[in-house]
């Protein structure tokens, strides 16, 4: 065999082990790095929402509206009911993410006002809103809570605006206050009702 023959299979051998090695890895990696990208979509995902329920908070308060960016990768974000928001996803989460419900925010117990709406949080102690991480859901949950000293009761509602709910897409949701409602679901209920427009 010639010299020069023979640089050029050494040359053909070594190129074919890295080749074999870079696809070996890339194979072996996929997954992993594909898992991490739905992680780190999921964590992009719980800060639009927690950025979403200060939105709400503050409109609630200040009887003002507030607009924010939403960006859908995948999934969907609507009105689930008159106390909750909630962004599904479309894809099958990783295994960590716990599918009995995890609170981001709120009172962490499971017989909660968080995962119990039936249930009144108390004035002062719990928070007006829990973020709760289920299965494929993340949702922003509004509770109703009680002022021991006067039973009253305060909480936030929503009613959709021109579009409750949206798919996938760059999104601005335009929060409003709409009204104050009260009710004798307590010995008075003042339930302040915003109003979301998901375009």
């Amino acid at each position: 065999m010639k010299k020069g023959q023979s640089n050029v299979i050494g040359f053909m051998m070594i190129m074919l082990i890295v080749l074999v090695a870079v696809s070996g890895t890339f194979f072996w990696a996929k997954d992993m790095l594909e898992e991490a990208k739905q992680v780190n979509d999921i964590s992009r995902v719980e800060n639009r929402m927690i950025a979403l329920d200060n939105a709400i908070k503050d409109v609630a308060n200040e009887q003002s509206q507030r607009s924010i960016n939403f960006k859908i990768d995948e999934g969907y974000l609507f009105i689930e009911n008159n106390h909750t928001i909630t962004y599904t996803s479309n894809k099958v989460l990783p295994k960590e993410i716990d599918s009995s419900g995890v609170a981001i925010f709120g009172n962490t117990s499971s017989n909660s006002p968080c995962f119990d709406y039936s249930v009144k949080g108390e004035l002062g102690t719990d928070r007006s809103s829990c973020i709760i991480k289920k299965g494929r859901d993340i949702s922003i949950n509004y509770i109703m809570l009680n002022d021991t000293a006067t039973n009253d009761c305060y909480s936030v509602q929503f009613i959709a605006g021109s579009s409750g709910a949206a798919g996938k897409g760059n999104h601005n949701i335009l929060v409003s206050y709409a009204y104050t409602n009260t009710t004798t679901e307590c010995n008075t209920s003042y339930v302040q009702v915003v109003k979301i427009d998901i375009s």
